[in-house]
């Protein structure tokens, strides 16, 4: 499981699936090869225990879209050719059936990425945040967090002193 946006061709281009003839483009691995690394906890440590794999199809959400301001949707699947291992690094996603709003307030959650650990500079040590979930509503959307922009297709994880979200 991975974000949607990360499996655009451009992210550049505005685009919605929900929109005939408007689709998004995935990057397409039988035209350009994909790996998948998992186990990463620092990127610049090439001794740690990583599994890599190659990506079969990737699947982008249906409602996915993207504008500069907005991404709707924002879920993708990358099917492997080989399964992965599971290890103290490595563990499958726990998803609630459909329907289900099992995450909110979840204490359990835990939220990793690499993402910016400030405004310009990516970090190359894996981020962890645990938190409770939170849907849109007023934490998510007031002026001090995102200001309106998280949507009914979205979630968001953080605390309300900030400097800690997703």
């Amino acid at each position: 499981m991975t974000a949607g946006h990360c499996l655009l061709r451009n992210s550049l281009s505005p685009c919605d699936n929900r929109v005939p003839g408007n689709g998004c483009r995935t990057i397409d691995p039988r035209r350009r090869r994909i790996l998948i690394k998992a186990g990463v906890h620092n990127k610049s440590n090439t001794s740690e225990d990583w599994q890599v794999r190659e990506a079969l199809h990737v699947y982008m959400h249906p409602f996915f879209h993207y504008t500069r301001t907005i991404i709707g949707y924002d879920i993708g699947l990358i099917k492997l050719n080989q399964s992965l291992v599971y290890t103290t690094k490595i563990n499958r996603v726990c998803l609630p059936d459909a329907g289900v709003h099992g995450l909110v307030g979840n204490p359990e959650l835990h939220v990793t990425g690499w993402g910016k650990t400030n405004h310009s500079q990516e970090s190359l040590v894996l981020q962890k945040n645990q938190s409770s979930v939170r849907f849109p509503g007023r934490f998510c959307n007031d002026k001090k967090s995102y200001d309106g922009l998280v949507t009914e297709s979205m979630f968001c994880a953080g605390y309300a002193t900030g400097a800690i979200d997703a």
